[in-house]
């Protein structure tokens, strides 16, 4: 299929990553903003089978994220709150190391939802449930991550 111009992408058009992370989170994204030629806002579909999340509960420190959910169901991790969601339904994500998230899909369908995100690099992103911490630097498809454990704090100085 022909692309009609740089700036528009049909999602048919789009290869589906799968995402590493199984056996315990599982789902498929298309990076839709950067197929259509986005430079500084995030836009992928992603599909997450049942009884999956696509990642880890996570905060961004620099990035807000919005969803939108397109079909399927699921429950939203929250900070602390759990919340169900549904097609139609809009959530904003704001860039706060107390406000953690994750969309688990709780229905018998895939939950399918539009992710989008501001794409300020570097990133830095809290995992709270295990209590990392990742820096990211992103420049175009070129990604770079390093993860650190919070208790392995060091001080200003150290080793200078």
């Amino acid at each position: 299929m022909k692309q009609r111009h740089p700036n528009v992408v049909n999602e048919a058009e789009v290869q589906g990553i799968p995402l590493p992370f199984e056996p315990k989170f599982k789902g498929e994204i298309k990076r839709l903003g950067a197929a259509s030629g986005a430079r500084a806002l995030g836009c992928s579909l992603t599909e997450v089978p049942p009884g999956y999340c696509a990642f880890p509960k996570h905060a961004h420190l620099g990035n807000e994220e919005a969803i939108f959910v397109l079909s399927g169901s699921g429950e939203l991790e929250i900070g602390a709150d759990k919340v169900a969601v549904e097609p139609g339904d809009y959530i904003t994500l704001l860039a706060d190391k107390h406000k953690g998230h994750s969309l688990r899909n709780t229905g018998s369908e895939s939950l399918r939802y539009l992710c989008v995100s501001t794409m300020k690099s570097p990133e830095v992103v809290v995992y709270p449930h295990s209590k990392k911490v990742g820096v990211l630097e992103m420049k175009g498809e070129e990604r770079w991550v390093k993860m650190f454990r919070e208790e392995s704090d060091v001080d200003y100085l150290d080793g200078e």
